[in-house]
């Protein structure tokens, strides 16, 4: 459908689209600044980065990615929860206390002596 309507499509009408989109980013920009929601939000979406990394390095550096420890959404884990004591690794819990002290420290913003 793309292809067969693309020879039919004006530059005049891309441009004005593409104005239309800078002029809404821009503005939505705008608005966020006026709201200040981006110190509200950079210290959590840090803190959910370092977790998802610290996560992604248990995962690929374990035995068997997912299966030797099981990732937490993992099939095998009922299976690996019957041999093992507790319900999640302990590298998984380490990753999301990461996550969750940067996301602190963040917030907190401690002065540095």
């Amino acid at each position: 459908m793309v292809i067969i309507t693309v020879p039919y499509v004006k530059n005049e009408s891309l441009f004005d689209i593409s104005t239309m989109l800078q002029a809404k980013v821009q503005d939505a920009i705008r608005w966020t600044q006026e709201q200040n929601l981006s110190d509200t939000f950079s210290p959590l979406l840090c803190g959910v980065a370092v977790a998802l990394f610290s996560c992604m390095l248990v995962y690929f550096d374990s035995d068997v990615p997912g299966i030797s420890p099981p990732s937490p959404f993992s099939p095998l884990k009922q299976t690996y929860r019957r041999e093992r004591r507790s319900a999640l690794h302990l590298g998984y819990i380490t990753a999301i206390a990461a996550g969750a002290i940067v996301s602190i420290f963040m917030y907190c913003d401690f002065p540095i002596n």
